[in-house]
């Protein structure tokens, strides 16, 4: 990092910390996020009206611009996933992306819902703002026994019961501290999940805490993770591996995390998007199941 952009880094989180900043800045996001949290109910309702879990167990995606990565985790989901109802929300910004991710969803019999237009241009609190749109608009009406969200480049290798995660707990997924206070955690907003029935009282807000220094999912320090005791909270164990050059992030043994598979540099290319998707699909999905959409 040079000495130029150090010190621009340092400016800017000096004015992110400033007090008024903060609270302006707050007020902005919270504002955002109750008028989104307020749109798109003919496509709940929609939703709602034709969704049958099959569960007790429902796990949200929130789909972005990537068909090929949601065929990925559709066909993963039914090769090894019995016990949890999987439902795609995208919040695409392409037409043809929402069209395309719909129908793999139909094709795969997977539940699907469409988020309204996201006004956030940052990814993070896009996302954050999206999934306090489920949880409020979904979670809360379906009131599943338990519920968790997963990235939809994060999805299982091996057969798995995600229950099982949950029994005996009030939350399970990847634990991550605060930069600025180790005894703060909160779940990595990629692989979390919860007990409904425990939690259904409290202020859930998926959002950054940036004081905390916690992305996206820190707000739920306060209301939920700081009430916790210590066996209540279930961690998952995470290991990194190469195989064939390309770098698999393993949670709990059988998810494989890609990695800001919307966002990274090296998956404009072409030919290197196509090798990581041919890989994931043999090595995990096999020939036996058909793909629908290609890189």
């Amino acid at each position: 990092m040079s000495s130029s952009h150090g010190a621009l880094r340092r400016f800017v989180t000096a004015i992110n910390g400033n007090r008024l900043v903060r609270a302006a800045k707050d007020a902005r996001n919270d504002l955002i996020d109750r008028r989104f949290r307020a749109s798109g109910h003919e496509e709940r309702d929609r939703f709602l009206g034709q969704f049958k879990p099959k569960s007790g167990f429902v796990v949200f995606a929130i789909a972005f611009n990537t068909p090929w990565v949601v065929d990925l985790l559709t066909a993963a989901w039914g090769k090894y996933v019995t016990d949890a109802d999987l439902v795609v929300v995208d919040n695409s910004k392409k037409p043809e992306a929402r069209a395309r991710h719909r129908d793999i969803c139909l094709r795969r019999n997977i539940a699907y819902c469409e988020l309204p237009p996201n006004p956030e241009w940052n990814p993070n609190r896009s996302h954050a703002i999206s999934m306090n749109w489920i949880y409020y608009n979904l979670v809360r009406r379906i009131q599943p026994d338990l519920f968790g969200f997963v990235d939809h480049d994060c999805f299982p290798v091996a057969p798995v019961s995600p229950a099982r995660w949950v029994e005996g707990k009030t939350v399970f997924g990847l634990r991550l501290k605060s930069l600025v206070d180790a005894s703060c955690w909160y779940l990595w907003a990629g692989f979390c999940f919860f007990d409904f029935g425990k939690l259904k009282d409290r202020a859930f807000n998926f959002k950054h805490d940036y004081p905390l220094r916690m992305d996206t999912g820190g707000k739920n320090w306060q209301p939920v993770y700081s009430t916790l005791t210590a066996d209540q909270a279930g961690a998952a164990g995470e290991k990194r591996i190469e195989d064939d050059g390309l770098r698999e992030h393993i949670l709990a043994d059988t998810f494989n995390h890609i990695g800001s598979v919307s966002y990274r540099s090296d998956l404009r290319d072409d030919e290197r998007r196509r090798k990581l998707s041919e890989f994931m699909w043999d090595k995990y999905i096999g020939v036996d199941v058909p793909r629908i959409a290609q890189p």
